[in-house]
């Protein structure tokens, strides 16, 4: 299995296929200093994804509002280029910051990877010919 593996001190960022889609681990912290090397990293598997993403934040233990920011950046991104894109999130440090904006009314949030990855994969059907 490839990995692609980035980090700093706070935060690392770990690639790796699962079933056929890229999923991105992050682990620490995210936050104003290192959410470019993030979203540079998940932007990356946007553009090379085939069909589907997933971004793993279940290690994440502090998620600023610039976390918030990215996640919408990536939807945008994997949006137009016909990319499904899920988030995994369980724990209160990322979640309660997307319940408090409304962000888990907008994005596909799933407590497990296994979910997400299902979620993906029943998004992939409508992203086919649907104009006739």
């Amino acid at each position: 299995m490839d990995e692609h593996v980035t980090a700093s001190s706070s935060v690392s960022v770990v690639t790796s296929v699962v079933a056929g889609v890229p999923v991105t681990r992050v682990v620490g912290e995210i936050d104003a200093a290192n959410v470019d090397m993030v979203q540079a990293e998940v932007f990356t598997q946007v553009d090379q994804a085939a069909s589907a993403l997933v971004v793993d934040l279940s290690g994440v233990t502090f998620f600023a509002s610039s976390g918030l920011t990215m996640l919408l950046h990536i939807q945008r991104k994997a949006t137009a280029r016909g990319v499904g894109f899920a988030v995994v999130a369980h724990h209160r440090a990322v979640l309660r910051p997307l319940e408090v904006t409304g962000l888990t009314d907008l994005l596909a949030i799933c407590p497990t990877v296994e979910q997400a990855l299902a979620g993906v994969r029943r998004i992939e059907p409508t992203l086919s010919n649907e104009s006739s």
